[in-house]
């Protein structure tokens, strides 16, 4: 177990060596009439399967109840995809902004930073952090991840972390909440317009993923 509520999933399949660093989201066929998306988050180098973060829904309608009742190791699931909706775009530098599991598709764009030898940050919110899944494997990056969970830190103060961002700088934020990114919103300076297909048209870029 990962956290009190999500777990993760193990796939074998192939995955395209170009689409390294990108958020990939799979279609999984669980049965008649139930079909989820998920997005993959385990190490972009590894081509050889797939790791989905599946978050329990306590009013779930049949997706994440599914997943963690059903799913047994050695099962096969029908999966449609991947598609790439968010590549991770050249910058001098990252912030990513996540909540609960929208943690799942920022996990390869670290790894892909990494890689890279980019900086990057992260901002971490959850209820608790025992509902905060990864938290030990981005544990290890030390203090360029900050965890924030609710019950003693309060809401994630998006406008405090993001204050004015630097035009070199690629945000990317995830959340399954409703309003998270809206902090983010308000930062966008009035030269990017409108945003279209989840991307401003100019730095700094403001992805979001929800």
């Amino acid at each position: 177990m990962l956290a009190d509520a999500p777990v993760w999933a193990a796939l074998r399949g192939p995955i395209d060596s170009t689409q390294i660093g990108t958020t990939l989201m799979h279609d999984l066929v669980l049965g008649p009439d139930l079909e989820r998306q998920y997005s993959l988050c385990g190490d972009p180098t590894d081509l050889s399967s797939w790791r989905l973060g599946v978050l329990r829904e306590p009013e779930s309608r049949g997706g994440s109840a599914h997943v963690h009742e059903r799913l047994a190791v050695g099962d096969q699931v029908v999966c449609r995809g991947p598609r790439n909706n968010f590549a991770l775009v050249e910058a001098a530098d990252y912030l990513f902004v996540a909540g609960g599991i929208g943690i799942t598709p920022i996990l390869p764009m670290i790894a892909a930073c990494e890689a890279a030898g980019k900086p990057w940050r992260l901002f971490y919110g959850g209820r608790h952090e025992s509902t905060m899944a990864f938290r030990g494997e981005l544990a290890a990056y030390g203090e360029r991840v900050t965890f924030w969970p609710q019950y003693t830190h309060g809401i994630l103060d998006l406008a405090t972390i993001l204050g004015t961002p630097a035009a070199d700088t690629a945000i990317y934020c995830c959340s399954i909440s409703d309003g998270f990114a809206q902090p983010v919103t308000s930062r966008q300076p009035p030269s990017t317009g409108q945003l279209r297909s989840g991307t401003s048209q100019q730095p700094p870029w403001l992805f979001f993923l929800e």
